[in-house]
């Protein structure tokens, strides 16, 4: 599975910190990245995106898709 999220409004800084928390603590891989003024992540469980939910609870979280792997 594949969550694409957009995060924010949120400065470098903090998607920064939020991106090391997740490398830190998520249970399984991730990606962080920015496209223009835009952050996104890409997350690979619904865990990783609880725990998120949790750690970060002021940012907003924007759903974009949900893309499920064949098993």
């Amino acid at each position: 599975m594949i969550i694409n999220i957009a995060v924010g409004p949120i400065s470098r800084k903090t998607m920064n910190d939020l991106h090391e928390y997740m490398r830190s603590f998520s249970p399984k891989p991730h990606m962080a990245f920015w496209a223009d003024d835009q952050a996104y992540l890409e997350l690979t469980s619904l865990e990783a995106l609880e725990l998120l939910k949790a750690q970060f609870p002021e940012i907003e979280l924007h759903i974009l898709d949900r893309q499920y792997s064949p098993s």
